[in-house]
């Protein structure tokens, strides 16, 4: 009986010490969920901290690019008015130099046509004068003919070849003149023709250089743009490492 009841005894005591040990593991794993839970919210938190520092970043670098893309856009702008206001102060000018152009040529015509009037008014005075002359002659013959008609057609004749040598001096004269004349014309068309070429070999010039510089600044954008991408491309490529390298260590 007294061994019965120590078994009894013995048997109380394992099971009150089996009671602690299950209440002690059970308490140990309360508080090891416990820690897991917590250490799991601490690792959302720092998630969700990494996260929103993304989007502020990300919405930052949005913003700057917006920014940039704008100040670009107001630069291709301004260039543009540049090259419009260019062009059209060239297209003044070349106007400016027409009206000039044109100006002298009525000038010049105006005074090759008063020299014309000149001239023929004093070829109507040469005229008069001769017939004037002819008419004395004539009345100088008849009273030389009265005097003496062998002497008097000697004296015509002598006249008549004064008269046909002077005519003719005068008319070559006249031909050196209108000869000067016309070279003179010549010459400043001549002059006019070399002006205009300058000028348009100059236009083209300039119209090359500000095509060629439009080129440079084109080359130059497509360069920005292309470092703008490959740099974008790395980013890229670097955060992808990164969170990949991240996702490996949770793992």
């Amino acid at each position: 009986m007294e061994e019965e009841e120590e078994e009894k005894e013995k048997k109380e005591e394992e099971e009150e010490e089996e009671k602690k040990k299950k209440k002690k593991k059970k308490k140990k794993k309360k508080k090891k969920k416990k820690k897991k839970k917590k250490k799991k919210k601490k690792k959302e938190e720092e998630e969700e901290e990494e996260k929103e520092k993304k989007e502020k970043k990300k919405k930052k670098k949005k913003k700057k690019k917006k920014k940039k893309k704008k100040k670009e856009e107001e630069e291709e702008e301004e260039e543009e008015e540049e090259e419009e206001e260019k062009k059209k102060k060239e297209e003044e000018d070349e106007e400016e130099e027409k009206k000039k152009m044109k100006k002298k040529k009525k000038k010049k015509k105006k005074k090759k046509k008063k020299k014309k009037k000149k001239k023929k008014k004093k070829k109507k005075k040469k005229k008069k004068k001769k017939k004037k002359k002819k008419k004395k002659k004539k009345k100088r013959r008849r009273r030389k003919k009265r005097k003496n008609k062998k002497e008097e057609e000697e004296e015509e004749r002598e006249n008549k070849k004064k008269e046909e040598e002077e005519e003719k001096k005068k008319e070559e004269e006249e031909e050196e003149r209108e000869k000067e004349e016309r070279e003179e014309e010549e010459e400043e068309e001549e002059e006019e023709e070399k002006k205009k070429k300058k000028k348009k070999k100059k236009k083209k010039k300039e119209e090359e250089e500000e095509e060629e510089e439009r080129r440079r600044r084109r080359r130059r954008r497509r360069r920005r743009r292309r470092r703008k991408r490959r740099r974008r491309r790395r980013r890229r490529r670097r955060r992808r490492r990164r969170r990949w390298r991240r996702r490996r260590r949770r793992r």
